[in-house]
């Protein structure tokens, strides 16, 4: 039974709206004004809020960004109820969090619906982060533990060691480390941004320049920090303007980059392909490696969701599940093929 929190100095105003919810089969507690609200929204952590905005000590504006600022309030879905609703109003709850707006009187079916539609999306931000906190226990132990171990058996050898030379080596290689562990908590913050992300609410109208320029840097970065002695060869790269967020380009290409440089072998060259082609961006990068089966591929091209032993087994971690992601959101068209024990080409078709 869902919990719903009425949160409304008018005596009466709030026992009908109790009586309405009750009737439905709502689990109501009430609170008097928006202090009292607060106080009971970190007590009973109820699914819904439903708050007057003109309240005595403590308005629902306020009570919205008291919510927010608590770690066990901040998801909680606020309907904030208002004698009038000026455009500057709606602007300054929806910038506080409001996630609806009633306007009073209201008629119960308003009321109803709104209720409904709320908990619904809460329902589905819940499962989110529930995904959210399973694929983190299952992945982030594994993803983290690699770069810690040479960190800690090379501080413990420095510890007894004597020789500079030696010593210097060792720093540098917990330095790579650590460089390594940082770039991996990045991802897994990154990976949490995309996982809540919603896409219907989600803007992709913002046009950002790919250029030489730009892949240069995101090569010259893995490399540095992961994969010095593996080469990449840019054959064609067309400078483009592409449909998709400034903050998200960077992290697609250098998942793509990285997951080839990674299976690709010693002595062969990455190769990096862009170019314009019927309305399209087309970016794709070619590794010689040991290539995926056509059930990986299709797994992978329809989205599904890997095991944590098939992430172990194939080493394919966080990268592809943040290309995969970021393409979605940006209507970016995503495809792997592949020769088994050959080659695989990644590509992505950006809307121009």
């Amino acid at each position: 039974m869902e919990k719903i929190l009425v949160v409304e100095d008018d005596l009466n105003l709030r026992n009908n709206i109790c009586e309405i919810l009750e009737a439905e089969g709502f689990n109501v507690i009430s609170a008097r004004d928006g202090e009292e609200g607060f106080e009971k929204a970190k007590g009973v952590s109820p699914d819904l809020i439903i708050s007057d905005v003109m309240m005595p000590k403590i308005d629902g504006f306020s009570l919205i960004k008291l919510l927010s600022e608590e770690n066990t309030t901040s998801t909680i879905p606020v309907i904030l109820l208002t004698a009038k609703v000026s455009s500057e109003d709606v602007r300054r709850g929806m910038n506080f969090g409001a996630d609806d707006y009633l306007l009073k009187p209201f008629r119960i079916d308003e009321l109803l619906n709104s209720v409904q539609t709320r908990l619904k999306k809460k329902e589905k931000l819940d499962i989110k982060l529930d995904q959210l906190k399973d694929d983190l226990s299952a992945k982030l132990p594994h993803e983290l533990r690699t770069p810690l171990v040479p960190i800690l058996g090379y501080s413990e050898m420095i510890s007894a060691e004597s020789d500079l030379d030696s010593i210097q080596s060792m720093a540098k290689m917990i330095a790579k480390s650590g460089g390594i562990l940082r770039d991996k908590i990045e991802k897994f913050l990154l990976y949490k941004d995309l996982i809540l992300l919603e896409k219907k609410s989600f803007a992709n109208n913002r046009l950002t320049l790919i250029d030489e320029v730009l892949v240069h840097n995101v090569v010259n970065q893995i490399q540095q920090s992961l994969f010095p002695q593996k080469r990449v060869k840019i054959i064609n790269l067309e400078a483009g303007t592409i449909r998709i967020n400034e903050k998200y380009l960077s992290p697609i290409l250098f998942e793509l980059i990285e997951n080839a440089l990674k299976f690709s072998e010693e002595n062969y060259v990455v190769e990096v392909n862009a170019f314009k082609e019927d309305n399209l961006y087309k970016f794709s990068v070619k590794d010689f490696g040991r290539g995926l089966s056509r059930q990986d591929i299709e797994s992978i091209n329809s989205f599904k969701k890997f095991g944590e032993n098939s992430f172990r087994e194939k080493g394919l971690g966080l990268g592809l599940e943040i290309v995969k992601r970021i393409s979605s959101l940006h209507n970016i068209d995503f495809k792997l093929t592949s020769e088994l024990n050959k080659s695989t080409v990644a590509e992505l078709n950006f809307p121009l």
